[in-house]
């Protein structure tokens, strides 16, 4: 697989996205907070990386059944994604507010 490099805030990514910042990081990837340069939406996407191929397309497979999921207000909606080398870059419905570990802490979502 190839190595990941991070993307710097102020960047232009994958023709036409200008990085605004990163709005954190997991096991599976790092999410960044982008605005389309052509159009000026901004998007939550995450850049998720993967050991081998196989993970790719299983993820791939999951990525899907996201796309074909009805709306609900407690599920960011999906809006496009693209292969990067080794990894997937998936453009999400960017959300204003605190992290979902915030809303834990401070007792606004239970934790099962």
């Amino acid at each position: 697989m190839a190595a990941r490099t991070d993307w710097l805030t102020g960047s232009e990514v994958l023709d036409g996205y200008r990085v605004e910042g990163c709005l954190g990081e997991g096991g599976m990837g790092v999410v960044y907070r982008v605005q389309s340069t052509l159009v000026g939406e901004s998007y939550a996407v995450k850049r998720a990386h993967f050991q081998d191929a196989a993970s790719q397309r299983q993820f791939l497979r999951e990525l899907m059944n996201w796309f074909d999921l009805p709306g609900h207000p407690h599920l960011v909606e999906c809006r496009f994604f693209r292969t990067v080398d080794a990894e997937i870059a998936i453009f999400a419905e960017l959300v204003e507010s605190e992290s979902v570990y915030e809303a834990i802490q401070v007792r606004k979502v239970v934790e099962l």
